[in-house]
């Protein structure tokens, strides 16, 4: 919670010593961040390999180059294509001048927003040379360069004192200088989103303190705009009926009160109700099943809701601490939330393109885009319902923990749909 706030209010946020030193020596020279990808320029195919690894792993965009600029580089190489990270191969050894045309052409990239050299180390003499060529190639640029020695000695004289001169960034290691770009990209993508607001017209049920049965949950979502089944709270097999009737079957029935967040683990929960007389003989085994498990319970009454289509399983919540404020939390339901712990933890008041753009780097996000003939999911849909809940928490003082759990996402253009809801709320605004 505390990375995720302090993140969101400006802060770089490093993992180590070395990336401190590293981001601050960068933001020296560089005070606006970059927000766009990085670019690569090696005169090794193994090093990019790595690079693609590496870049990966830290969560840090390899743009492809636009199209226009990627004809030219590849007409200049006399390749029939080029890629980000850029092999430029043996033939910079006889045309050093390929370093400040591909730097240039990386410069005037607007996918680009950061550039890293990486090329082991020929003496000197040579690595003074290329540096000066890339340097031509950037000049008058503010994006971002670090150029990456691979090489365990210390540069050549020549190379220091060219660096110096010109406030350059250098490493000797492509991994470390990554590890940097991409702490400093993720330093300006934060800085960059805007944030939305709490706005009026708010109007929710009545709140006691504590936890809300899952019917009252629901009805606070509802307030904010997100989709919940059709449906309706019954405090007798009749009105069960009607409720029914009204909607139409199949319908699931959910016992209901304050102290039952576990429904299923004590049978208050029956699914795929076909008929009346199904509901009937439903609504007697609920109630007999609760008695027995939990005697004593009062029950506010029966949720009966359509039974909803399957989809992909979602988790969203948000918490408030008094003292730091509101997150929100996006992630995969299911085993992924259980078991793999497949969650993005956010700002609340990011907004809905953000938190798309969030939860597409998810580890499991290829199971959204379409996965063995599944149709990709409505991400933006999903996204709406984060942010309506990120609004929630921040918009009432009174409400502490929102989980929503699961949120199945269907078909692009289908929407999400809000199965299960736990407000957690408290007697003094925070």
């Amino acid at each position: 919670m505390v990375t995720t706030l302090a993140r969101r209010a400006g802060a770089a946020v490093v993992d180590s010593l070395e990336e401190l030193a590293d981001v601050s020596e960068l933001l020296l020279r560089h005070h606006v961040p970059p927000t766009g990808g990085t670019a690569m320029i090696t005169g090794s195919g193994a090093i990019c390999a790595i690079t693609n690894d590496a870049a990966e792993a830290l969560g840090l965009d390899l743009p492809a180059l636009t199209p226009g600029i990627g004809r030219e580089l590849a007409g200049a190489l006399n390749f029939t294509d080029v890629t980000n990270p850029l092999d430029v191969g043996t033939q910079l050894i006889n045309e050093p001048e390929l370093l400040r045309m591909a730097a240039k052409r990386m410069v005037d990239d607007p996918e680009i927003g950061s550039i890293l050299v990486s090329l082991p180390s020929s003496g000197p003499g040579h690595d003074a040379a290329w540096l000066a060529q890339v340097l031509d190639g950037v000049d008058g640029s503010t994006k971002p360069l670090i150029y990456a020695l691979q090489s365990e000695e210390a540069p050549p004289q020549d190379f220091r004192r060219l660096s110096r001169e010109r406030r350059v960034v250098y490493h000797n290691s492509p991994e470390r200088a990554l590890r940097a770009l991409a702490r400093l990209t993720e330093h300006g993508r934060s800085r960059a989103v805007g944030a939305t607001r709490p706005t009026g017209g708010l109007v929710l049920p009545e709140l006691v303190p504590g936890p809300q049965p899952e019917w009252v949950g629901k009805r606070v979502l509802a307030a904010a705009g997100v989709p919940v089944p059709d449906g309706g709270l019954a405090t007798s097999v009749d009105e069960a009926l009607e409720i029914a009737a009204r909607i139409g079957y199949p319908v699931v029935a959910k016992a209901q009160a304050a102290t039952l967040a576990h429904k299923s683990d004590v049978g208050g929960v029956l699914l795929d109700i076909r008929d009346e007389g199904a509901l009937r003989a439903a609504w007697r085994r609920l109630h007999e099943t609760i008695g027995a498990k939990r005697p004593g319970l009062t029950l506010d009454g029966v949720l009966v809701e359509q039974l909803s289509r399957p989809g992909v399983e979602m988790v969203i919540g948000a918490r408030r601490d008094p003292r730091w404020g509101a997150v929100l939390l996006v992630g995969l339901g299911g085993v992924h939330v259980e078991v793999l712990n497949d969650v993005r933890l956010l700002a609340a008041d990011l907004p809905q393109d953000a938190i798309a753009a969030e939860i597409e780097r998810l580890k499991g996000a290829r199971l959204l885009r379409g996965f063995r003939g599944t149709e990709p999911v409505d991400v933006e849909a999903v996204a709406a319902v984060a942010a309506a809940v990120g609004w929630l928490v921040r918009a009432d003082p009174r409400i502490t923990e929102i989980d929503v759990n699961p949120v199945v996402a269907y078909p692009q253009g289908n929407g999400a749909l809000a199965l299960d809801a736990l407000v957690v709320t408290t007697e003094q605004e925070q």
